[in-house]
């Protein structure tokens, strides 16, 4: 990783000294284990699954708001356009009384914008909380995929992912290990995400 090439940078020093070649710096292989819930999370969202790993929290956004009906979402942008034209045109009419009175139309005009805004956030609060409750494990899922902010590598207990998959996982990872060293001649450093 990054760390272990700064601190061979910093050694060549010292292998210069001593007239020892430095090893050769070679990317680690990279691998996120996907969790039945990341599964369900991308076959139910549609989202990229690097973005589900990376970015968690914002594919359930998304995938909440998804769920708000098309109705209720064209029902609440057919009611902030209808104000706006209504207010649009009681402000032109205000003006006539007092050229004052458009700003104070404004003002209103931008605390009803405020309150739309608030029933569209409700829209999609009800909706993840409703996604929440038919799937709790999806809520568990940034910590798991991406634990104290880093990459699984680093943090996921290397059995984990055989007490999933039992034995066989070695050879698979072995496989994998060959395909990363192919990738790395032609100048790709690929992250794999693999499914439990």
């Amino acid at each position: 990783g990054p760390g272990e090439i700064a601190y061979l940078a910093q050694l060549q020093g010292v292998f210069a000294g001593l007239g020892v070649r430095a090893a050769c710096p070679v990317p680690r292989m990279g691998a996120s284990w996907l969790p039945r819930a990341a599964v369900t999370l991308l076959e139910a969202s549609g989202a990229d699954p690097w973005l589900v790993v990376a970015a968690t929290d914002q594919v359930l956004r998304r995938h909440a708001e998804s769920r708000v009906p098309a109705s209720l979402r064209a029902a609440l942008d057919a009611l902030r356009q209808e104000i706006e034209r209504r207010l649009g045109r009681f402000a032109t009419d205000a003006a006539a009384l007092d050229p004052s009175l458009p700003q104070l139309v404004e003002s209103a005009r931008s605390k009803i914008d405020y309150q739309v805004g608030r029933l569209a956030e409700g829209l999609v609060g009800k909706a993840r909380h409703r996604m929440e409750r038919e799937h709790p494990e999806w809520l568990r899922l940034r910590y798991y995929l991406l634990p104290g902010d880093k990459l699984q590598e680093r943090r996921i207990a290397t059995l984990e992912p055989l007490a999933h998959r039992g034995a066989r996982v070695v050879s698979e990872l072995c496989h994998l290990a060959e395909a990363h060293a192919e990738a790395l001649e032609r100048g790709e450093h690929p992250h794999y995400l693999l499914e439990l």
